[in-house]
């Protein structure tokens, strides 16, 4: 990518992440894919204008309760339903499961179609921090399944402000 940089957002769930080399990063960027999808955001949220993978970025203005969502859309697989899933899980510093707990997990998650009937599934990983302090980063994500394409839907905050801006 000439000169141009995707960047992840600087918030607690990113911030100990390195930058991707230049090579998966151009990688990544050939992945981007358009969506089929709208969206509403909540009026107390603001909305800035993605650029590169991310779609949209929103925010909530909710000092107690702040949360970051993002949409990214990639083209295939993108990188497999499963992996995502691990590498979100050590992004918020949490163990990995086994492969059958990590399927049983994925298995109990909401799932619903959208109003073009495009799968959905939600992640909870706050479902995975019982007893954690309510200020421990932590993330819930939806993963839309479209001919070719996957969307991730990701909201990143504090433990507790996601299970408070969840709905």
């Amino acid at each position: 990518i000439s000169g141009q940089q995707t960047t992840m957002p600087q918030d607690d769930v990113h911030s100990s992440m390195q930058s991707q080399g230049a090579d998966m990063q151009q990688a990544l960027q050939a992945s981007v894919a358009k969506i089929p999808i709208k969206w509403a955001i909540p009026s107390q949220w603001k909305e800035i204008k993605g650029s590169g993978m991310r779609v949209a970025t929103f925010s909530s203005t909710d000092i107690q309760n702040m949360v970051e969502t993002s949409i990214v859309s990639l083209g295939g697989k993108a990188g497999g339903f499963s992996a995502n899933i691990v590498r979100w899980m050590q992004q918020i510093n949490l163990s990995v499961p086994d492969e059958a707990a990590l399927q049983s997990f994925i298995d109990r998650q909401e799932k619903i179609k959208t109003q073009s009937s495009l799968p959905v599934t939600f992640v909870d990983l706050t479902q995975w921090q019982e007893g954690v302090d309510a200020q421990t980063p932590s993330m819930i994500a939806a993963i839309i399944e479209g001919e070719g394409l996957q969307i991730f839907v990701k909201m990143t905050g504090s433990k507790e402000a996601v299970i408070n801006q969840k709905d």
